[in-house]
């Protein structure tokens, strides 16, 4: 049985480079997310919720709009 990975592709690479990005854009997110893990169990109280690296903050929503804690604004399709 080997043990070497498979070679990366463009794929893995763009997932890398889109996660990064992520978290570079949300730092409030980021931080707030650490505080919360410090107390609660993967730093949610609604686990099936949860995406890595971390869940953005939503700070507000109006109309279909939500805020995060970061300032930026998504359309709920929800």
């Amino acid at each position: 049985m080997s043990t070497t990975s498979p070679p990366r592709t463009a794929l893995d690479d763009a997932v890398v480079t889109a996660r990064a990005r992520y978290v570079d854009r949300r730092p409030v997110s980021g931080r707030l997310h650490a505080e919360a893990a410090a107390a609660l169990p993967g730093g949610n109280t609604r686990t099936v919720l949860f995406f890595g690296p971390f869940p953005f903050r939503v700070v507000r929503g109006w109309d279909c709009h939500l805020e995060d804690a970061d300032g930026h604004v998504y359309v709920d399709l929800l």
